[in-house]
C-alpha cells in the first residue's frame, strides 16, 4: 500500500524526528532574534536615560542659578517668560535677557538637530505649558496623566519620525524650589509633577547593526540544523536496521507463543509483564495490551471467593526461585461478567543463571467444571422426562437444562446454561420472567399458567408452565425450578376445529350464493339465446348492403359481452369451466405479458419467477387469464401511486393434508401435487378483517368497482378443484397463491379445424324441449334455417309425449338440462328407454365438463352450451348426424 510504504520511509530515515528538530531550530532562531531585537531597544533606552539625566543635571544647575542672562542680540527675549528683571541693561550699556532652563533646553535641542544628521531629539512638555510649542501630543498627554495618577514615572515607545525609527522615552519632571521663580503663578508647588521630558533616540544605525547580527544568528542556526538532521538520518537508519532485526526475532518468538490455546504470560523479575498471549482475550475478554498496562489485572479478575488462595500461591512463587510442584484451580470474572474456571501453573524462567521472572500457563477448564457441577445440581431432576425441566437463579440465569428442554426448545444445554432464559421469550413477553422471579423471591406462589415460547428454529410453542422455588438447607430461596409442557398440538387442534367451522360456514355461504348466481346465469343465458339467435338470423336474411347490418353486428358484440358476464357468474358459482385443455401456465403468463404491462400502474414493475419445466393443468385458458389479470390489477391498485414491484411466480409442490387445511376457502381438495401461481406485491397490504371479506361478492376496497373480481377468481378456482391462500400484512404487501391440480400430461394447444362456413344442411325432424318459450321460438327458427322440421315441447313430460307420437320421424332431440316437472336427466332416461339409439343433444348454460359426466356411458350424443349461435348449432348437429353415414 502507498501509505504503508510512506510510513516505512518516514520511520527509516527519521523524517518525523527531523521535523521536530527543524521546529526546535526555528523556535530557537525566533527566540534569539527576538531577544537580540530587545537588546537593541534596551541599548537605545539606556542611551535615552543617560541623555535624560544629563538634561536634568544642566536644567537643575540652570534653575539653581535662577537662569542665565545672555545678550539680546544673540538670543531673542522669551516672550512667554513673565518674571521681574527678565530684561536688564548692564553698567556698560549692554542689553541682556534672562534664559530659563526650558528655553535653554529648547535652543540646545534645536542646535543639535540642525548640527547632526541623526540627532537625539529633546523636548520638554507640560499639561500647562507657558509656550504652546511645549504642548503634549496624545501619547505625551496620556503619559503625563499617568504620571499624575502615580501609575508610573516613565514610558517609552518605538515610533517613526520623519520616516525614521526612534525610541521615544518620556520621564516625569518634578517641581523644585528654583522652578517656582517662573511657575509659581501657575499654581505649582514644590514636589508637584509639572510635566515631562521626552528624549527621542534614533534607531536607524542600531537596526542596521541588528540586521547584520541576525544574519550571523540565522547562519549559525542553519548550520546547526544541517548537522542535526544529518545525525538524525544516520541514527534513524541504524535504528531502523536494528528494529528490523528485532522484529524478525520477535516474529519467530510469536510464531511459537501466540498460537497456543492456553493463556500464557511472562512476569519479569521486576514484577512487570513481559509477554501476554493473544488467547487471553478468548478466555478473559481482556486484550493483551490491558494486562501489559496493568500487571495487577491478572489478580483483579480472580473471583472474590478465590482471592485468598491465589494470593498465597502468588506469595510462595515470589519468595522462591525454584519450581514448586502442583497447580491451583480458581474462578475468574471475564469482562462480560461470565465466570470461568482456570487451571493455573507457574514456573521460573532463567537465562543461564540469571533469573528473568516467571512463566504462567492458564488453561480454561470451565466446561470440565460445569460437567462436574451438573452431576450434583441435576441429581433431583428426572432427565428422562419429556417435559422441559429447568432450574435458574433468582436473576434468571439458567443453571440446569434437561434433555426434555433441548427437545422442546432446540437449544442445547451448553447454549443455555449460564445465560438468561429470556432467549426463549417472545419480545412482547419479556416482562413476564421478571414478574415471576420477583414473586418467587418475595415467597409468593405462582399458579400454573399457559404461555408462548420461541424455539431455536423460530417456531412458537404453546406451553403449560409450573413454577416452584428452590430452597437451600436453611429454607432460603436460592432459585427457581420450571416444568414446561408442550400443548401446541392441543391448541392447534382446537384452532383447527374452529377454523373448520368457519370454513364450513363460508362454504355454505358460497354454495348458496353459487346457486343464486347459477340460477341468474341460467335465465340470463336464455334471454341471450333469443338475442344472439335472432341476430344471427337477421344477419343471414338481411341484405348485406343494408345500413342495419352494422347495427346488428353491434348487437351481436354486446350479446357476446353479456354472455361473458354470464360465464363470470357461472365461474363464481363454481361451475364455470368452458373449454378444458392441458395448459402450461408459464406459456399462458408469457403470452399475457404485454397485456399485463399496459394494464398496471406505470410505477409498478413486473418480475417473473417461472419454474421450468412445469407440469400442465387441466383448465380453461380464458378463466386462468381472468385469474391472472384480476390478481395483477389488484396488486397494481395496492401499490397505487408509489413505486413498487409485482412478482409472478410459478412452481409445483406436494401439498399434504395439514397444508391444504390452511388454504383460504378450500373445498376439502385431496392431497397430492399441485401447480401453484403466486402473485406478490409490495403495496399497502391488508388487515385480518379485510382478508376475511375479500372473496365476498360485491365487497371492494376501491372507490369504484363491482366487487366481483375476487369472488369470480374464487369461483373459478373452486370450479377447477383448486385452492387459494392469502398472505398479507398492513404496510408490507400481499401475496395470493393459487393451487391447481396437475393433469400429468404436457400442455397442449387446441387447434380448431372446424369449418364454420361449410354449406351443410340437415333433414328430418328435431324435437326441441325447453321450458323457455323464447328459446323454443328462436331455436325453431335456427333449426328450420338449417333445413330441419321442428317439434317443440315446453317441459320434459310434454316432450316425452311428443316423442311417443312422432317416434318414427324424429331424428334428433335437443334437450334442456334444467326444467320443471321432469328435468333433462330424467327426460333423457325416459327417451333412451323408448328408443335406445335416439340421438340426444343436451343443452345448458353450464359447461360441457359439468354436464356430460352425469351421462357418462349412457349414450348422450352431444352437448351444446347456451347461448349458442347458428354456426355452433350447425357444427354440433352435422357432427352427430353425419357420423351415422
Amino acid at each position: 500500500m502507498p501509505n504503508a510504504g510512506l510510513k516505512t520511509v518516514l520511520k527509516k530515515y527519521g523524517i518525523t524526528l527531523m521535523g521536530f528538530w527543524t521546529l526546535l531550530i526555528c523556535l530557537l532562531t525566533a527566540v534569539n532574534l527576538y531577544y537580540h531585537h530587545l537588546d537593541t531597544i534596551k541599548d537605545a533606552e539606556n542611551e535615552a536615560r543617560d541623555y535624560l539625566r544629563l538634561n536634568l543635571f544642566y536644567r537643575a544647575w540652570g534653575a539653581k542659578m535662577g537662569g542665565v542672562y545672555v545678550p539680546v542680540d544673540k538670543v531673542p527675549p522669551n516672550r512667554y517668560l513673565d518674571v521681574p528683571n527678565r530684561d536688564i541693561t548692564t553698567c556698560d550699556g549692554h542689553q541682556l535677557t534672562l534664559v530659563n532652563p526650558a528655553y535653554m533646553t529648547r535652543m540646545v535641542s534645536d542646535f543639535i538637530i540642525s548640527a547632526s544628521p541623526d540627532p537625539i531629539i529633546n523636548k520638554i512638555t507640560s499639561l500647562k505649558p507657558l509656550n504652546p510649542i511645549n504642548a503634549p501630543d496624545e501619547w505625551e498627554r496620556q503619559s503625563l496623566e499617568a504620571f499624575g495618577r502615580k501609575e508610573c514615572k516613565e514610558r517609552f515607545e518605538v515610533i517613526n519620525i520623519a520616516g525614521k525609527p526612534f525610541l521615544r522615552l518620556i520621564s516625569q519632571f518634578v517641581t523644585e524650589e528654583p522652578c517656582l521663580k517662573c511657575h509659581a503663578h501657575q499654581g505649582y508647588r514644590n514636589g508637584d509633577i509639572r510635566g515631562g521630558i521626552t528624549i527621542s533616540v534614533p534607531l536607524t544605525k542600531r537596526f542596521q547593526l541588528e540586521n547584520e547580527g541576525k544574519k550571523r544568528v540565522v547562519g549559525g542556526y542553519l548550520l546547526l540544523w544541517v548537522l542535526g538532521n544529518s545525525g538524525i538520518a544516520v541514527a534513524s537508519r541504524r535504528r531502523s536496521l536494528y528494529d528490523e532485526k528485532l522484529k524478525t526475532n520477535e516474529r519467530k518468538f510469536r510464531t511459537v507463543c501466540d498460537w497456543t490455546q492456553d493463556w500464557e504470560y511472562w512476569i519479569g523479575a521486576n514484577g512487570e509483564m513481559q509477554y501476554v498471549s493473544p488467547s487471553c482475550a478468548d478466555i478473559t475478554g481482556y486484550a493483551p495490551e490491558e494486562f501489559m498496562a496493568d500487571p495487577d489485572l491478572a489478580r483483579k479478575i480472580v473471583h472474590p471467593d478465590h482471592q485468598s488462595a491465589f494470593a498465597e500461591h502468588h506469595r510462595l512463587h515470589l519468595t522462591s526461585l525454584r519450581e514448586l510442584p502442583g497447580f491451583i484451580e480458581f474462578r475468574i470474572l471475564t469482562r462480560s461478567g461470565d465466570v470461568r474456571w482456570l487451571q493455573h501453573l507457574c514456573r521460573p524462567v532463567f537465562d543461564e543463571s540469571v533469573f528473568l521472572g516467571r512463566r504462567v500457563s492458564n488453561r480454561d477448564i470451565t466446561q470440565r467444571k460445569a460437567a462436574e457441577e451438573k452431576i450434583s445440581r441435576l441429581s433431583a431432576i428426572v432427565e428422562s422426562s419429556d417435559d422441559a425441566i429447568i432450574s435458574k437463579t433468582l436473576d434468571g440465569i439458567v443453571t440446569s437444562w434437561n434433555q426434555g428442554a433441548e427437545k422442546l426448545f432446540g437449544y442445547t444445554e451448553q447454549e443455555m446454561v449460564g445465560k438468561p432464559l429470556l432467549t426463549i421469550f417472545p419480545p412482547e413477553r419479556q416482562n413476564e420472567e421478571q414478574d415471576i422471579l420477583d414473586a418467587i423471591a418475595r415467597g409468593e406462589s405462582v399458579e400454573h399458567y399457559e404461555t408462548i415460547r420461541i424455539c431455536k428454529d423460530g417456531r412458537e410453542l404453546d406451553v403449560s408452565v409450573t413454577i416452584s422455588p428452590i430452597r437451600d438447607q436453611n429454607g432460603a430461596i436460592i432459585g427457581v425450578s420450571k416444568i414446561a409442557r408442550d400443548i401446541t398440538g392441543r391448541k392447534r387442534a382446537a384452532e383447527e376445529h374452529l377454523q373448520l367451522e368457519r370454513q364450513m360456514m363460508q362454504t355454505q355461504k358460497l354454495e348458496s350464493l353459487g346457486v343464486l348466481a347459477g340460477g341468474i346465469a341460467h335465465d340470463f343465458n336464455n334471454i341471450l339465446m333469443t338475442i344472439i339467435g335472432n341476430t344471427d338470423l337477421a344477419l343471414i336474411r338481411i341484405n348485406k348492403e343494408s345500413p342495419a347490418t352494422e347495427n346488428l353486428r353491434r348487437v351481436q358484440e354486446a350479446a357476446t359481452r353479456a354472455a361473458d358476464l354470464a360465464r363470470q357468474m357461472l365461474a363464481y358459482s363454481g361451475k364455470g369451466k368452458f373449454i378444458i385443455e392441458n395448459i402450461d401456465i408459464n406459456l399462458l403468463v408469457e403470452e399475457m405479458t404485454h397485456m399485463l404491462e399496459v394494464s398496471i400502474s406505470k410505477k409498478a414493475v413486473l418480475r417473473f419467477n417461472l419454474h421450468r419445466p412445469l407440469p400442465s393443468v387441466a383448465a380453461d385458458a380464458t378463466q386462468l387469464r381472468q385469474i391472472i389479470m384480476n390478481l395483477v390489477i389488484n396488486a397494481s391498485d395496492a401499490i397505487g401511486e408509489r413505486s413498487g414491484t409485482i412478482a409472478i411466480t410459478t412452481g409445483c409442490m406436494n401439498c399434504d393434508g395439514q397444508y391444504i387445511k390452511q388454504a383460504q376457502l378450500d373445498q376439502q381438495i385431496p392431497e397430492g401435487f399441485y401447480v401453484y401461481l403466486e402473485v406478490s406485491d409490495t403495496g399497502c397490504g391488508m388487515g385480518r378483517e379485510t382478508i376475511t371479506k375479500i372473496f365476498d361478492p360485491f365487497f371492494t376496497t376501491k372507490f369504484t368497482g363491482r366487487g366481483l373480481g375476487m369472488a369470480a377468481v374464487q369461483g373459478i378456482i373452486r370450479g377447477h378443484s383448486g385452492a387459494i391462500k392469502v398472505y398479507s400484512e398492513l404496510g408490507k404487501g400481499t401475496t395470493f397463491k393459487v393451487f391447481l391440480p396437475t393433469s400429468g400430461t404436457p400442455g397442449e394447444q387446441e387447434s380448431g379445424n372446424a369449418d364454420a362456413g361449410s354449406p351443410w344442411r340437415g333433414s328430418g325432424t328435431v324435437l326441441l324441449i325447453d321450458d323457455e318459450k323464447t328459446v323454443l321460438e328462436i331455436g325453431s327458427e335456427l333449426l328450420k334455417e338449417l333445413g330441419f322440421d321442428v317439434i317443440t315441447a315446453e317441459d320434459g313430460r310434454l316432450g316425452i309425449d311428443h316423442f311417443i307420437a312422432n317416434q318414427e320421424k324424429v331424428t334428433c332431440v335437443i334437450l334442456d338440462l334444467t326444467m320443471p316437472h321432469l328435468d333433462g336427466v330424467q327426460t333423457f332416461r325416459e327417451l333412451v328407454k323408448l328408443k335406445p339409439d335416439i340421438k340426444v343433444v343436451m343443452s345448458s348454460g353450464y359447461n360441457e365438463q359439468e354436464v356430460t359426466p352425469k351421462f357418462s356411458g349412457k349414450g348422450l350424443a352431444g352437448f351444446i352450451q347456451k347461448p349458442y349461435k347458428l354456426s355452433t348449432l350447425k357444427d354440433t348437429l352435422s357432427r352427430i348426424l353425419e357420423g351415422d353415414k
